[in-house]
């Protein structure tokens, strides 16, 4: 039975469990346009490369997506495009849309980093970003969204810290001040947790859903030990024990919510923590083998390595490369 409430205690592993998975993945949020157009309008693209996001800061618009039936956007939506799937954004619902690139190579961004694509009448400001992963091979909190998550903003709809965020993120792009690169940064990256909030909190996640695990009390709670302790020798048996459960119930319940069957989930997510310690200390392989539940450091690297598909030290020594380049800007058109 799924818990949409769950008791505190039980609340407070889930924060935990989506805390660390997010961490570890060291998810990055990055504002690449902002749009503002009148009158008729329209953007197409193929495919979108990234998980796209995209907030309707004034007026409203027009998506329409494959496999989804046309969707007004207001101001205050947010929109998530988790997969990179061929959307078109129309001033009317069916608008003709000319390719993006086409469109934005007409009209180069004004000073202020914002593509002005001019027209009467009232204004539309659309601000469009992405957020990256830094694991090619995605958590399933992200594999297992849907390919388009759309979160009214609309009071009233749950999402009001989604809102706050969404307030705060167009007032320093339109009226920058000292320090607001920094600030734009960091809202961007807290957006994407409160985009799963508010997801979370609605009713549109059917089928395997990691998030959608997390309002299950038992499934949540075993998942939070598990997270916990990845040293731990945990086996089927014991991770159903913590979640009070038979193990052909709990092998069932937790394969249906999270996508993977929970020895899978496990190796992943030990192998992510792996990655995490090799980044970001400069502990010895063998111990980062022993926090990650390895008993030997060669069955940790051969398990490393088919996952990330280099061995621990060059993954070490390649990340270390990456984080010493110098970033990209803020505002990027593509």
């Amino acid at each position: 039975m799924c818990c949409l409430n769950p008791p505190s205690r039980t609340y407070a592993f889930v924060v935990d469990a989506l805390s660390n998975v997010l961490t570890a993945n060291r998810v990055t949020g990055m504002v690449a346009m902002q749009l503002r157009a009148r009158g008729s309008w329209g953007l197409a693209t193929d495919s979108i490369d990234d998980c796209a996001f995209l907030i309707v800061a004034q007026g409203s618009c027009w998506l329409r997506a494959a496999g989804h039936p046309p969707i007004q956007l207001v101001q205050g939506d947010v929109l998530l495009l988790p997969s990179g799937s061929a959307a078109a954004l129309t001033s009317s619902r069916n608008g003709r849309a000319m390719p993006a690139r086409e469109v934005l190579a007409e009209h180069p961004r004004g000073e202020d980093g914002t593509v002005d694509l001019g027209g009467s009448g009232p204004a539309v400001h659309l601000i469009h970003g992405e957020f990256t992963f830094e694991h090619d091979k995605a958590h399933p909190v992200l594999s297992l969204l849907p390919p388009l998550l759309h979160i009214p903003g609309a009071p009233g709809t749950g999402a009001d810290e989604l809102a706050t965020v969404v307030h705060m993120l167009a007032t320093e792009l339109t009226r920058p001040r000292a320090g607001s690169d920094t600030v734009v940064s960091h809202l961007a990256d807290i957006l994407f947790v409160h985009i799963l909030r508010a997801w979370l909190a609605t009713d549109q996640h059917p089928g395997a859903s990691w998030l959608g695990a997390l309002r299950d009390r038992q499934i949540a709670t075993a998942l939070a030990r598990l997270h916990a302790h990845p040293d731990r020798p945990w086996t089927t048996e014991s991770l159903a024990a913590e979640a009070a459960m038979s193990r052909a119930a709990f092998v069932r319940r937790f394969s249906r919510l999270v996508g993977q069957a929970p020895l899978a989930y496990l190796t992943w997510w030990r192998l992510s923590l792996a990655a995490r310690w090799l980044r970001d200390t400069d502990e010895p392989i063998a111990v980062v083998a022993g926090r990650a539940g390895y008993g030997s450091e060669y069955s940790f690297s051969r398990a490393f390595t088919r996952h990330h598909g280099q061995p621990p030290g060059r993954y070490r020594r390649h990340s270390r490369e990456l984080a010493d380049q110098p970033g990209e800007p803020l505002l990027r058109l593509r």
